[in-house]
């Protein structure tokens, strides 16, 4: 969910796949034989295949019981080294509770079995952090897992986790930055995986009805003809605007930037209040917000971020990232006071690997001239 600019044909059907913090798979990786094997929600999942182990213990089959989180990242995927922290958190929180987190890594151009290995053994280097993997990391044989994994209906950005219940079942995938209540659930034996495979096969369906309207509306932009590229959209967003919401984001800092405000905020509203009200829609308010803030309008709304934010932080329950958003916005509006104190929060809510980055972040704060 969250590629937002889409300039090119690209960035616009990039969209459809929902996660911005992703990149694009190997393109050049074959394409799958017809009798080949297919990774469903709510199906066996296939076995991963393994050249070999660089961290933790390995495993040839899933083990019943056991609930194994498998992400697929790569060396040269920024995303991936950044969610590093998330993905040692969730090892850390639910190892003694049967979850075997698995970093896998698979061949390609850009990305070796030296390269990965080295990464492994010395941290990834993402800014002026290093990160160093907790859990198991794999590097694939070939790219046989990734072939059948992708059959799944991924459209193979990474990062992008797949979690296998204690079943063995595909219970669910997706980016990892929105894995944390489907685990959470299938821990707890209460995630509903015929409910999800349904979801995934509607979904699936919608996509293919709007991918056409898609390229309608990246042939207008391209003509800059803004009027039908908001229309178009538009009718895409209304088939659902959950599985759309990067295609509404975008529609709504559109309008804003070629002067719609009036229509934006109306727009915007609507989503906010109307269309994204569910716990599950914190992530899309945590995005809708942030987005705002990087706008570069100079009419940009500070005041529909605040509410989205605050919307974020009702629906996650307190969670880290959207308490972090919500001092961002105050701090953006001039209500320093206001950032040092959720800033404070979020600190006090957060994993110890994410706390030495937000304490930087507050004494920004604090250190802010006319506070």
């Amino acid at each position: 969910m969250r590629r937002i600019r889409f300039t090119n044909v690209i960035c616009i059907l990039g969209l459809l796949a929902g996660s911005a913090l992703a990149q694009n798979g190997d393109p050049g990786a074959a394409a799958p034989a017809a009798e080949a094997a297919v990774a469903e929600l709510g199906g066996r999942a296939p076995a991963i295949e393994v050249q070999e182990w660089l961290r933790g213990t390995g495993f040839t089959a899933f083990e019943p019981g056991k609930i194994y989180v498998i992400d697929f990242w790569a060396t040269w995927c920024f995303p991936c080294l950044a969610g590093i922290p998330h993905l040692n958190a969730v090892h850390a929180k639910y190892a003694d509770q049967g979850v075997v987190v698995v970093g896998l890594s698979s061949p390609d151009p850009r990305n070796t079995l030296e390269a990965t290995r080295q990464m492994v053994q010395e941290g990834a280097k993402v800014r002026d952090a290093v990160h160093k993997m907790e859990y198991s990391v794999a590097f694939a044989r070939g790219r046989s897992t990734w072939d059948t994994y992708a059959r799944s209906g991924w459209d193979e950005s990474i990062p992008h986790v797949f979690i296998v219940d204690r079943s063995g079942r595909l219970a669910w995938h997706g980016h990892p930055a929105e894995m944390d209540q489907p685990l959470a659930e299938i821990v707890a034996g209460t995630y509903d995986v015929e409910a999800a495979a349904k979801e995934a096969r509607r979904r699936a369906e919608l996509e293919r009805l709007a991918q056409p309207l898609i390229q309608q509306a990246t042939v207008a932009l391209r003509a800059g003809d803004d009027e039908t590229a908001l229309r178009l959209i538009a009718e895409v967003t209304a088939m659902d605007y959950r599985i759309f919401s990067n295609m509404a984001t975008w529609r709504y800092t559109r309008m804003v930037e070629i002067g719609r405000a009036a229509e934006a905020l109306e727009y915007g509203t609507a989503l906010v209040d109307q269309h994204w009200t569910e716990p599950r829609d914190a992530d899309l308010h945590i995005i809708f917000s942030r987005r705002i803030l990087a706008s570069s309008a100079a009419s940009k709304d500070l005041n529909l971020a605040l509410r989205s934010a605050k919307r974020a932080v009702e629906l996650s329950k307190r969670r880290t990232d959207a308490l972090v958003t919500l001092a961002r916005v105050h701090f953006e509006r001039g209500e320093t006071s206001q950032a040092i104190e959720w800033q404070e929060q979020a600190i006090s809510e957060a994993n110890e690997a994410d706390v030495e980055q937000l304490v930087r972040i507050l004494d920004a704060y604090k250190q802010a001239p006319g506070r």
